[in-house]
């Protein structure tokens, strides 16, 4: 069977997107949401690292990891959980 959309009626038809968080967004969210996750006293480069770590993930999924790895693997600094962010993304 094939479905063909008549011009008169494509434009009806909602397009949803979701695109996936920039570094900012990431650093955002991780001040905000990971806390609990996360090694104390990060700086800026560490949020970054962390944030790079983890692109191509959307905001809850980084969460979700941030949240998997520390309950797993408690990482004792940023470059530890950037690491193990970064093969559980993979």
């Amino acid at each position: 069977a094939r479905a063909e959309i008549t011009p008169e009626l494509a434009p009806q038809i909602p397009l949803f997107t979701q695109e996936l968080p920039e570094i900012h967004e990431i650093i955002d969210a991780l001040k905000l949401e990971a806390v609990e996750g996360l090694p104390p006293h990060l700086s800026i480069g560490e949020l970054e690292a962390i944030a790079h770590s983890s692109i191509g993930l959307y905001i809850s999924d980084i969460i979700n990891a941030i949240t998997a790895i520390h309950h797993r693997y408690s990482p004792q600094n940023a470059k530890e959980l950037a690491e193990k962010l970064f093969n559980y993304k993979v």
